[in-house]
């Protein structure tokens, strides 16, 4: 009736470990592939699981975690296995990037103590619970413990479950590992407790304190594995001078802004630009001088970056090579790319460089045309942009030229 109000709460609690991992191959809900390793390959590498009769006992607490639109999930490996592959609970796609979760005790009791909390503040009359088999499987005789502070706020049911149905707003979806509270209320609050409600973590101090430890020892070198990455990731495709992105990588996001235009059916324009006369620069001045010109350049040309990401969308600049950049702005015409590359030659002259230094740069632009959606071709880009940079330099620098064609 219209008086019943329902209430979901649900806890997680196990933590990425090591590295992501692509998901290259799965069928039915069975994952083939890993980085275009065989799944069972990955968890006899990183854990020492071989696939034989005992695979999904020692497997199933170590799911894969992953984002989907924002929402975190978890996915288990299910108790039959494939000779090609590790069946899972539900559903995972190609492209995705996975990584294994472990157990860790504590999180899994803060998040728990949370739902508790949320739970209590609905003010229930009763409880439904659904808590997957692989929270039984690890809390082993602990499992009850998880349960208790939701059957101190109203009388509870349940079972457990081989996959949780929940509803995040308007999307319906399938986790896996996952302990689900739904409190049932008919009517307004009654007797609203105070009480704080929370998981016996006594058990956190006894048997289960060299997991605890373990835990805490696998966060740490994960959180310092991910610092890693990240610095190498900035490596590989960031320019070490100006701190924009390097060549290889700028000639990816042209291809990315080509794509996007293609599938959007919008438009796309593209500047470059070179600093005039940079070699007598670094004659006159020394390159350590011409460096923080460079550098003092790609600000202002980040600048601009920055200020379009406010307003539009994802522009992009990068170091072509030497003295010239070139920057992507999805979404504009070549006329409103001709008016950021004045902007940007007009901030670029009246800057004030060291040894004060009078810097001029010169502009071409164009937009994404027929034939470069037909061919989907971003080396023709690069040319006529080239081509719009040559008619400036020839115009007497300083100045901005467009080429469609």
């Amino acid at each position: 009736g219209s008086g019943l109000n329902i209430d979901l709460q649900y806890s997680l609690g196990w933590q990425a470990l090591g590295h992501e991992l692509a998901v290259s191959r799965v069928r039915n809900k069975t994952l083939e592939k890993l980085d275009n390793i065989t799944a069972t390959e990955v968890y006899s590498h990183y854990l020492g699981i071989k696939m034989d009769e005992n695979f999904f006992l020692n497997v199933i607490e170590f799911p894969l975690i992953l984002k989907r639109d924002g929402i975190t999930l978890l996915r288990e490996p299910f108790n039959e296995t494939a000779a090609d592959g590790v069946r899972m609970v539900s559903d995972l796609f190609e492209g995705e990037k996975v990584r294994i979760a472990y157990a860790d005790p504590e999180n899994i009791v803060a998040e728990t103590d949370k739902a508790c909390q949320r739970t209590r503040d609905f003010a229930p009359e009763a409880i439904m619970i659904f808590s997957c088999a692989a929270r039984k499987h690890f809390w082993s005789y602990f499992v009850n413990k998880e349960m208790e502070p939701f059957q101190r706020l109203a009388d509870c049911s349940g079972f457990f479950s081989g996959g949780e149905i929940i509803r995040i707003g308007r999307k319906v979806i399938e986790q896996n590992v996952c302990l689900v509270a739904v409190g049932l209320r008919e009517g307004e609050k009654k007797n609203l407790s105070n009480e704080e409600v929370h998981v016996d973590k006594s058990m956190l101090h006894g048997q289960l304190s060299i997991l605890r430890r373990l835990a805490t020892f696998a966060r740490a070198t994960t959180e310092e594995l991910e610092r890693a990455n990240e610095k190498l990731r900035e490596y590989a495709i960031m320019d070490e001078l100006t701190k924009v992105y390097n060549r290889r990588e700028l000639e990816r996001k042209m291809v990315e802004t080509l794509y996007h235009s293609v599938q959007d059916e919008s438009e796309a324009s593209f500047i470059m630009m070179d600093i005039d006369y940079f070699k007598k620069i670094n004659d006159r001045y020394g390159h350590d001088i011409g460096d923080a010109v460079l550098r003092q350049v790609a600000d202002i040309l980040k600048k601009h970056v920055d200020n379009y990401h406010a307003s539009e969308g994802d522009a992009v600049v990068g170091r072509f090579g030497g003295e010239e950049f070139i920057l992507a702005f999805p979404g504009e015409n070549i006329s409103e790319a001709k008016k950021e590359a004045e902007l940007m030659r007009k901030d670029i002259e009246e800057h004030e460089f060291p040894e004060n230094i009078h810097v001029t740069a010169s502009f071409g632009v164009t937009s994404i045309n027929d034939e470069d959606r037909k061919y989907r071709d971003s080396m023709t880009i690069s040319k006529r942009v080239d081509e719009a940079l040559y008619r400036a330099k020839n115009d007497g620098r300083n100045c901005v030229r467009t080429s469609l064609n």
